[in-house]
C-alpha cells in the first residue's frame, strides 16, 4: 500500500518514463476545434472519447481538453509497462453513458474484459435515473479470467444511479487519490466477486447510499467465492449508509434503505485495513463476515484505524460468521448510538482472534446477547488487555476538534505512543493516512493519525544540527571541559549556575530521550 507523498510522486515518474513509449493523442470539444476527421494531435485533437478508444494500442496516451463529454467503451488492453492511459484534464466532464456494448448501456466509463488500463483525473457524473446512469465506472470479466491491472486515480465520481465504481471479477485494481460521493441506489465503491490483489487507498467516499467501499465474493456468480489481498487504507469514509432515492430501470421510483458498512468484508481473506478515518456512517463502521461468499472473512488485520459511529449507526467492527483468526489493534472505536458499541462478534469468530492496544467505548457484545464492559470482555475472552475505555465525556480530550470532525490528535490525548509495534506476528503501519512516520515519538500512536513532531530543537541536540546523535556527545563534552578550564557555565545544563559531574547526568537524561525520538 503506497500512499505517503514520496512514493506517489515515484508513482506518477514511473507512468511518465517506464510507460513512456507510446503515442499521446488528444480530445477536445468541437467548440475547441475537436473532430473526430482530425488526427489526434495537439493541433488537430478528435471530439470524442469513443473516438480516442477505438485508435488507441498499448503504450498510448489520451490527454482529455476541459469540457463535457459522452462515456465511452475501453475495446482495448494495454501490456505490463506500457498501459492505455486515458486522461481527463481539470475540467474534463463526463456526464452520459457510453454507447451500448456487450448488453451494458448506462455506465459512463466501461472495461469490459481489458486489461493494463489508466482512468484519470476525470470527473464521472451520473443522475438518480437508472434508465440512463447506472455505474460511473464499471470494470466486469468473465468468471475465472485473469483480466485485471486497472488503476483508477485523482477521478471526481459522483450521483450515479446505482453504484459509482463498480468491478466484477477483475484482479490488480488500484483505486485511489478519488473522492466518490453520492451513489443514489448503493455503494461508493463495489468490488465483487472473485477478483484479488487489490489496492484502494487515500481516497475520500461520502454520502452514499450503502457501504463506501463493499468487498464481496459472491460465489453464486461463479469464479472461487473468495477475494483475498486487498489492502485498505489511509481513505476518509463519512455518512455512507443513510440511504437514497433513485428512479428505477423501469422508470418507478424507488427509495433505497442504506446500510452495509462503511468498509465491507464479505468472505474476504489475508487482506489488511487501515489508517482509515470512518465517521458519521449511519450502518456499521468495518464487517468482516460471510454472506454469499464462499468463506468466512478470515485471516485479515485491522489496525490503526479511527471509528467514530453515527447515533443512527451500528457497531464500529462487526465479526460474524466463523471469520476466525482477525487482528485488530491500535484502533479508536467509538460510537455515538444509544446501545451500541465498539465490537460486536459471534462465538464461532472468536477463535485465533487477536485484540489490542485499542481505545474503545465500555460497550462490547458476544453472539448480539447483552452488552458486556471492557472488563468482562477481557475475563471472558483474554483480549484487549492493554485496551483503554472511555467514557463519553472523556472523547474530546483524544482529539483536536472532535464537534468540528477534526481526528488530529491533541497534544495532551491519550492516544499518544502508547500503541502497539505488532501484534500477532503483524506490524503496525510505518506512516499515518497523511504520510508520516510511524512511530514519530517515544511509541506509536493510536488511531489513523500520528501526532506530528512540533517545530523544537531535539533533546539532547547539543551541536544544533537538528538531530541527536553521537556529535551531541563530542560537542557537549568538549563545552563541559572548556566550563572547568576557563570558568564558564556553557555546559550548565541543570541551571544551578555551575558546571558539575551533575550536568553531564543531566545532558545524558536529555540526549537519551531525543535518541528514542525517531524523528531525531
Amino acid at each position: 500500500m503506497r500512499t505517503c507523498l514520496p512514493a506517489v510522486l515515484f508513482f506518477l515518474f514511473i507512468s511518465v518514463s517506464v510507460f513512456a513509449g507510446g503515442t499521446t493523442y488528444y480530445v477536445a470539444p468541437p467548440a475547441a476545434g475537436g473532430s473526430n476527421a482530425n488526427d489526434g494531435s495537439p493541433g488537430s485533437p478528435w471530439a470524442t472519447l469513443q473516438h480516442a478508444a477505438n485508435q488507441v494500442a498499448a503504450g498510448d496516451t489520451v490527454v482529455t481538453a476541459p469540457g463535457i463529454y459522452a462515456g465511452f467503451n475501453v475495446v482495448s488492453s494495454g501490456l505490463q509497462n506500457s498501459p492505455i492511459t486515458f486522461r481527463g484534464q481539470s475540467g474534463a466532464v463526463i456526464d452520459t453513458a457510453a454507447a451500448y456494448y456487450n448488453g451494458n448501456h448506462r455506465s459512463r466509463i466501461n472495461i469490459d474484459s481489458q486489461s493494463w488500463i489508466i482512468i484519470e483525473g476525470f470527473e464521472v457524473v451520473g443522475s438518480n435515473d437508472q434508465r440512463t446512469s447506472k455505474e460511473g465506472i464499471r470494470c466486469v470479466a468473465s468468471p475465472g479470467t485473469d483480466y485485471g491491472h486497472i488503476t483508477i486515480r485523482l477521478c471526481h465520481v459522483h450521483h450515479n444511479g446505482d453504484r459509482n465504481i463498480f468491478t466484477g471479477h477483475y484482479n490488480h485494481l488500484i483505486i485511489h487519490h478519488n473522492v466518490i460521493h453520492h451513489a443514489h441506489d448503493e455503494h461508493g465503491i463495489y468490488i465483487s466477486n472473485s477478483g484479488d490483489h487489490h489496492q484502494v487507498f487515500s481516497n475520500t467516499v461520502y454520502s452514499n447510499s450503502g457501504c463506501a467501499l463493499h468487498v464481496n465474493s459472491d460465489e453464486s456468480q461463479g469464479g472461487d467465492g473468495l477475494i483475498i489481498d486487498v489492502a485498505v487504507g489511509e481513505n476518509i469514509m463519512h455518512g455512507n449508509g443513510g440511504g437514497g432515492s433513485y428512479i428505477d430501470p423501469s422508470g418507478n421510483p424507488q427509495i433505497s434503505p442504506g446500510g452495509g458498512s462503511a468498509i465491507n468484508f464479505d468472505s474476504v481473506q489475508q487482506s489488511r485495513i487501515q489508517n482509515n478515518l470512518l465517521y458519521n456512517n449511519h450502518a456499521s463502521g468495518i464487517s468482516l463476515y460471510r454472506g454469499d461468499g464462499a468463506l468466512p472473512s478470515s485471516g485479515n488485520v485491522v489496525v490503526n484505524n479511527t471509528i467514530h459511529q453515527a447515533a443512527d449507526g451500528r457497531w464500529a467492527i462487526n465479526i460474524s460468521d466463523a471469520a476466525t483468526g482477525n487482528t485488530l489493534f491500535n484502533n479508536i472505536l467509538l460510537n455515538d448510538h444509544s446501545f451500541r458499541g465498539s465490537l460486536i462478534i459471534t462465538s464461532d469468530s472468536l477463535p485465533g482472534l487477536a485484540s489490542d492496544s485499542n481505545i474503545v467505548m465500555d460497550r462490547f457484545n458476544v453472539d448480539d446477547g447483552s452488552n458486556i464492559t471492557l472488563a468482562q470482555w477481557r475475563a471472558l475472552t483474554g483480549q484487549d488487555r492493554s485496551s483503554i475505555a472511555l467514557a463519553p465525556a472523556q472523547w474530546p480530550t483524544l482529539f483536536t476538534d472532535l464537534a468540528g470532525d477534526d481526528y488530529h490528535l491533541a497534544p495532551e490525548s491519550i492516544a499518544r505512543d502508547i500503541g502497539a509495534p505488532q501484534l500477532a506476528g503483524d506490524s503496525a503501519p510505518s506512516y499515518d493516512i497523511e504520510g508520516l512516520p510511524r512511530p514519530l515519538f517515544i511509541g506509536f500512536d493510536i488511531g489513523a493519525y500520528e501526532f506530528p513532531f512540533p517545530d523544537l530543537p531535539c533533546p539532547g541536540d547539543y551541536s544544533g544540527d537538528g538531530d541527536t546523535n553521537s556529535a551531541d556527545i563530542t560537542t557537549y563534552l568538549a563545552a563541559w571541559f572548556a566550563d572547568l578550564q576557563n570558568g564558564t557555565t556553557l555546559a550548565d545544563m541543570n541551571s544551578d549556575q555551575v558546571t558539575t559531574s551533575a550536568d553531564i547526568t543531566a545532558f545524558l537524561a536529555q540526549w537519551f530521550m531525543g535518541i528514542a525520538i525517531p524523528a531525531c
